[in-house]
């Protein structure tokens, strides 16, 4: 998980590095279930299937408003203790 900002925009920060789709839909419902717009911000060049996630490790990110970001984390968190989508 990183806070960083990059390539996003002002007032925005990424609460969840995902490592596939599924998981990134999985956390932005969550965050949506709860009251926090969430965005998915993809890595991957369509062309390239796959090879991005070997770059930076990761599908993509999970992105919220700055001021979400703490109470993101902490649901985030609370999830992954009970399981993802239980």
């Amino acid at each position: 998980m990183t806070s960083g900002s990059r390539g996003l925009d002002e007032g925005l920060v990424v609460v969840h590095e995902a490592l596939d789709e599924s998981e990134a839909n999985i956390i932005k419902g969550i965050l949506d279930d709860a009251g926090i717009p969430a965005m998915l911000q993809s890595l991957q060049v369509s062309m390239y299937d796959g090879v991005m996630s070997m770059f930076h490790g990761h599908w993509g990110n999970v992105v919220v408003r700055q001021e979400d970001y703490g109470r993101a984390l902490d649901i985030i968190q609370a999830s992954q203790t009970q399981g993802i989508g239980d």
